[in-house]
Formats: structure tokens, sequence, C-alpha cells
């Protein structure tokens, strides 16, 4: 795992709706999320979730409609095991081994009006290790931009981050940044109110380190997900974006008719540019045209390129197995168990024993009678017919495609 552990939760409105669009963001950015947590995926079952290349659907939940819902997607490579909670709220969520310590990963959709602190308090006290709680609250107030504040009784954190860039250390001007620390910074900003302080330091420190350090900023590097999408597609949604933030920052009317206009619009070019890439696709299609590269590319197209898939981490014994040998090694244990013919009773083993033993001179006695049958040469008919019940995807051992 990175050195830097990231978490990505989103309310999508509508997973399948919004998967193009999804897919290019996670193509776009340099880093990817180690972990993915959706709300209001609108899946009523495990088939409705999207495949993500490089990601493992590792956890879930459902209305058994299609509204709600929560979905969390493990990056390949990191160990995980489902957990079970009890609440009201719509909840998914995972252990996790980071650090080689167990971290708890809880991803919460509340669409209720009349959630209070204690429904999260009787949440959190079946925790049992140290955790991470993301999601859809809808607790809305106008710190975080809402144009209204609700009635929740539920005390949060909020904290602004910006993952799209990150200070350049090795260019920052250390010397002039000490001496405007010297000069800026003083006891004043000490008060028995540790959170004022805190925000008063922090606001100056960030405002002294953009004048004296670089910001380095992310540029995309990767391809999309999905194979249809073009710069048209990237400009319209980047249009959209761009509008529904100034009609959130702005608050008025005017601005958010402009958004809504540039949504229909994004949506449109992403629609038509599907089509267009499927006609061209269709258009090279002829009788010589492989059944499996077609399946293949209508899954591309929809973003369901199934990736390796790995097993989770396992719970034996008490204790979590994450190496792979020792999945296997306990699978072929439990296998071994299963099978055993010490699960039968002593009749039903005395029962196989003599089916067993019937079966094996029946055919001890039909390959005596026919063996010649079994050396004769086999017509080219025979081959014929042998090679036309095989379908294009089965290699042999030698690998070559029939």
């Amino acid at each position: 795992m990175a050195a830097h552990f990231t978490v990505l939760h989103w309310n999508c409105q509508g997973l399948k709706a919004h998967a193009p669009e999804f897919l290019w963001h996670l193509g776009s950015v340099k880093h990817r999320p180690d972990i993915i947590c959706l709300q209001e995926t609108f899946c009523s079952n495990e088939s409705d979730f999207i495949d993500i290349q490089g990601y493992m659907l590792a956890a879930f939940s459902t209305r058994g409609t299609k509204r709600g819902g929560t979905a969390i997607y493990c990056k390949n490579g990191i160990n995980f095991t489902k957990v079970s909670l009890t609440s009201k709220l719509e909840i998914s969520a995972i252990n996790i081994i980071y650090n080689k310590k167990r971290l708890l990963i809880v991803n919460i959709y509340d669409p209720q009006s009349d959630t209070v602190q204690t429904d999260y308090d009787t949440l959190i006290n079946q925790f049992d290790t140290e955790f991470i709680l993301c999601g859809d609250f809808n607790a809305h107030h106008n710190l975080w931009g809402s144009e209204r504040i609700d009635t929740k009784d539920i005390k949060v954190n909020n904290s602004e981050e910006n993952n799209n860039f990150k200070w350049n250390f090795k260019k920052a001007d250390w010397k002039n940044f000490s001496k405007a620390c010297d000069e800026r910074i003083s006891d004043n900003y000490i008060s028995d109110n540790i959170e004022n302080s805190n925000t008063m330091l922090t606001t100056e420190l960030i405002d002294i380190a953009t004048q004296f350090i670089p910001i380095k900023k992310f540029r995309n590097q990767t391809k999309p997900c999905v194979p249809w999408w073009s710069d048209q597609c990237t400009k319209a949604i980047k249009e959209r974006n761009k509008a529904r933030n100034k009609a959130r920052h702005t608050g008025k009317g005017h601005d958010f008719i402009i958004y809504k206009e540039k949504n229909k619009i994004s949506q449109k070019v992403l629609q038509d540019t599907q089509d267009i890439y499927w006609k061209n696709y269709c258009n090279t299609l002829n009788d010589n045209s492989n059944i499996s590269d077609l399946w293949y590319n209508i899954k591309k197209m929809l973003g369901k390129i199934s990736s390796k898939k790995e097993i989770p981490a396992l719970r034996a014994c008490g204790h979590f197995l994450t190496n792979t040998i020792d999945k296997a090694n306990y699978f072929a244990k439990k296998f071994v168990e299963v099978s055993s013919s010490n699960n039968y009773d002593n009749d039903f083993k005395k029962h196989k024993s003599t089916v067993e033993e019937q079966e094996i001179n029946t055919f001890l006695k039909y390959y005596k009678e026919n063996q010649d049958c079994f050396n004769e040469k086999f017509t080219l008919q025979e081959f014929k017919d042998a090679i036309s019940d095989t379908n294009d995807s089965s290699p042999g051992k030698d690998k070559p495609q029939l």
C-alpha cells in the first residue's frame, strides 16, 4: 500500500447513469484512491454494480429498490474483510490492514431528517478499532455552502482539502518563509479557545506558504477508462463543473440556470459520442468478426472490463490471513475437511463402497469386451465434428486458438 492512504467518497445519485463520467475521473487523476465509497448507488442487487478496473467490490448495501444504497470498492492488493454493523442508517463497512494494523472503513448514507447524535453514538460504540467514517450525512449548513441549516443535532468536523495540488518543497524559499513566520506569527495567536487559535495559526501559515512555496499541480497523464471518451466530452464536463462551482459560490438563480443548461449539454455530448463510437464500431463487423472480441468491446464501452479478482483477507481462528499462500492452504484444509469421508455415517460408507465396486467391475467388463474400438483410427468427419462442438476461445494445452 502507498505511503499516502486516500479514501474517495461521492454521492453518485445513480451509479450506472454516471459511470462513464466517474470512470473518466478515475482515469484522469494521477493518484487513484485506495478506497472508493459511494452513496445513492440506486442499485437493488449485486449485479447492478459496475466493475471498476483495478478495484474489487468489497461491500455494499441496498434497499431492494432502485433508490439509496452504498458501496465500497477496494483497490487490488489491499486485504479486506466485510464487517456487519447494526444501524438505522444505510451502511457498508470493511476492515483493512494498513501499516500492519487493522483499520475500519465505514460508508454511510443518511437520508433521515430526524437523525440525532445518539444514532451515531450507537453505531460508533460497535467499533473495536481505529476507523474512518465517511459518506453523505445530509447535514446542511451554510458553513459549507448550503443555503439552509437543518435540524440534525450532529457534531461534524469540517476540514478543507484540495487534492488537485501539493506543495513543491524542493523549490521552496525556506529563508524568506522562516523570516515571514518570525515577523507575522506571535503570541497573539494563542488564546484560551484552542479551535480559534488553531484556525488563525493554520490560515496564517498557509498564506505565508503560498508566497514562498510553489504549488505542483497534477496533470492528466492517463487515458479514460471508456474507449469512446473524446476531447469534446472532457470540455463539456469541465464547462459544466465550472458553471456548477460558480452557481454554488454566488447562489444566484441566473447562475443555476446556466449550470442546468451546461449539464444538459454535457449529457447530450456524452450520449452522442457514445452512439457515434458504437455505430462506427458496428460498421467494422462482418462474418469473420470474433465473438469474444465483440463482447470484450461491449464491456469496455460500459466500463465493465473485469480486472484481476483477489481473495479478500480471511479471518480464521481469530487471526487475519493476508498472504496468498496462507489463504490457499486454509482453503485446502477446509475443502479436505468438507470432502472427508469422516463426515459420512457408517451406513452410507458401506453403501458407497458397494456402489463404487460395482461401477468399477462394470467398466472393466465393458472395456475388456470393447477394447478394439478404442484403438480404431478416427475418420476426418469425426475430427470435423469434434472441432465444430468447440468454441473459438478454448485453447488447448499448446495454447493455439481453435
